[in-house]
């Protein structure tokens, strides 16, 4: 059950605006972000594997090349292959932390949200007692954020 005190209302929706939803903008553009990384991961992943099975098939070849100098040739494209794959995978994985570090940003982000909202209303706080304030903000702020609650309006 929700219970609304009208008393402070107008400050609680000053505080949205001011400082609330622009942390949503920038969470939505670090989600965004996010997506863009984990999408060109996954593509490089996959260009990783493609490129390792090519270069197994090119061994293969290689291997039931008759003519010694072509599967020298061959075996020579095979490891060029191998490398590029371990090159592109390398990067790939580059790519996922550079996304799980995304990920840690975005979950502290909720953090520093708190850490703006008690700056805004208590900035002669000592630094336990903000602590104390964003620990017990923290899981209201989680519940406005999933509620779906939009402020309009200038």
């Amino acid at each position: 059950m929700i219970t609304v005190n009208m008393e402070g209302v107008k400050d609680a929706v000053d505080t949205v605006k001011e400082v609330v939803i622009p942390w949503q903008k920038e969470q939505a553009e670090r989600k965004a972000k996010l997506e863009n990384i984990l999408r060109q991961a996954e593509i490089q992943r996959l260009n990783a594997q493609t490129l390792t099975e090519q270069a197994k098939i090119e061994k293969e070849k290689a291997a039931t090349e008759v003519d010694r100098a072509q599967a020298e040739l061959i075996l020579a494209q095979a490891k060029k292959t191998e490398a590029e794959a371990k090159l592109v995978l390398g990067q790939a994985e580059k790519a996922f932390a550079e996304a799980e570090k995304e990920r840690e940003i975005m979950r502290l982000g909720r953090i520093t949200l708190a850490e703006r909202m008690v700056e805004k209303y208590n900035p002669n706080l000592s630094g336990a007692e903000k602590i104390n304030y964003i620990i017990r903000l923290l899981p209201e702020l989680e519940r406005l954020l999933s509620s779906g609650v939009e402020i309009l309006g200038n």
